[in-house]
């Protein structure tokens, strides 16, 4: 066997080993201890690496959640996993440069806002601007007529 060039290549080139006991509903293989539920990928790194640091995850570079192979296995953050994982919410509007009006959501157009659960969002400022415009518009309409104008003019322009 040739040395591997990445984890990635790893996973290739071993098998996974996959947990023969009980499944999840997510496809997770699980076991009892000390009569509680444990993932069973979570209790492999335990035992081969020992505790998991808190704040992180273990990801499964083979892609598949019942393989306890722990060269299969790695350390990563939540963002981590959600970016690398890609088929989550989190990775496809992470990997959006624009707002669905084209403006960017970069530099001093972007605002990052933290949720209530604390997880960031991000919102583009020119479409929050025409959405406060559009706002007061219908709350005074005789004083914004002007600014509004603008403001939809703006954003046809960049359509």
């Amino acid at each position: 066997m040739t040395p591997p060039e990445s984890l990635r290549d790893l996973c290739e080139q071993t098998p996974c080993v996959l947990w023969p006991g009980g499944i999840g509903s997510k496809g997770y293989g699980y076991l009892t201890l000390n009569g509680r539920q444990v993932k069973a990928h979570r209790r492999a790194w335990e035992e081969a690496h020992g505790a998991i640091p808190a704040g992180m995850w273990i990801d499964h570079m083979c892609r598949n959640r019942r393989c306890v192979n722990v060269a299969h296995l790695r350390l990563v953050t939540p963002r981590q996993n959600a970016m690398e994982n890609n088929d989550g919410k989190g990775a496809t509007n992470a990997a959006k440069d624009r707002c669905e009006h084209g403006h960017p959501l970069s530099g001093r157009n972007l605002i990052t806002k933290k949720r209530k659960n604390g997880a960031l969002r991000r919102a583009c400022r020119e479409c929050q601007r025409i959405s406060s415009l559009k706002y007061v518009h219908r709350v005074r309409p005789a004083n914004s007529r002007r600014g509004l104008d603008e403001a939809l003019a703006s954003l046809k322009e960049t359509q």
